[in-house]
């Protein structure tokens, strides 16, 4: 039984690991003053999943990214250090 256990564990992890490689892998093209999608809401900002920001630094080459978002008559409404897995590339060209 612990055997299973063990196993079972290593088996979340090991998908944990190759879900987190998988989105660094789609953000690691993203660089700074691109255009990104935002994949949850942010209520500290008044940002909902959907909205798009800029960003404007890159950690830890792409593990987490600061990213401004404004309202639209240019205002900064703010700017949060998000995931890797909080954003997306925005694919809509705007």
């Amino acid at each position: 039984m612990a055997m299973k256990t063990c196993e079972m564990r290593l088996e979340y992890v090991t998908c944990q690991v190759e879900s987190f490689r998988s989105v660094c892998q789609e953000t690691a093209l993203l660089k700074e003053h691109d255009l990104v999608v935002v994949t949850e809401d942010l209520p500290e900002l008044a940002v909902r999943c959907g909205d798009i920001g800029t960003v404007v630094h890159i950690y830890c080459d792409g593990a987490a990214f600061e990213v401004e978002f404004v309202s639209s008559t240019g205002q900064t409404i703010g700017t949060a250090t998000l995931s890797a897995s909080k954003i997306r590339e925005n694919l809509t060209g705007l």
